[in-house]
């Protein structure tokens, strides 16, 4: 079974992999997983290459937005789940991005309100968003 690697939200990436898999493509050390000796036995919480320590702030995710910052499960027997920091920079870029996909949602939507015309009364109450779903439900009834 090969790497799998997905963007989580915004800031971070989750690996999943097996121990040789990680090691392999430079992710996580052998000596960083959990479960080796003077590790932790199911998770492990790094800051850099630092092992931060079992109920700190940045361990249980409260100030995690810190460059460098890695989360190390352990899902099984050789199966981990890696959740890593993608950095200020990638962040940001999928941030605007993200912006961009919910102002085109918000145009097509504010347009098919429009095309339906539905009354400015009704939408400014329900939110443009609900009233865009309601019209296209309503026109897929009609059709």
């Amino acid at each position: 079974m090969s790497l799998q690697r997905r963007a989580v939200n915004g800031r971070f990436d989750v690996v999943v992999g097996t121990a040789a898999e990680l090691v392999a493509s430079g992710i996580v050390s052998m000596e960083e997983l959990p479960g080796q000796p003077g590790r932790n036995k199911t998770m492990c919480t790094y800051h850099g290459t630092v092992q931060l320590p079992r109920g700190s702030q940045v361990a249980k995710g409260r100030t995690s937005a810190l460059c460098g910052y890695r989360q190390i499960s352990r899902r099984g027997k050789d199966r981990y789940h890696v959740l890593l920091d993608v950095g200020d920079a990638e962040a940001a870029r999928r941030a605007a991005q993200r912006r961009a996909e919910e102002d085109q949602i918000l145009d097509e939507a504010a347009a098919a309100v429009i095309a339906a015309e539905a009354p400015s009364y009704w939408v400014g109450r329900v939110g443009l968003c609900f009233a865009a779903k309601v019209v296209q439900r309503r026109h897929l009834q009609v059709v």
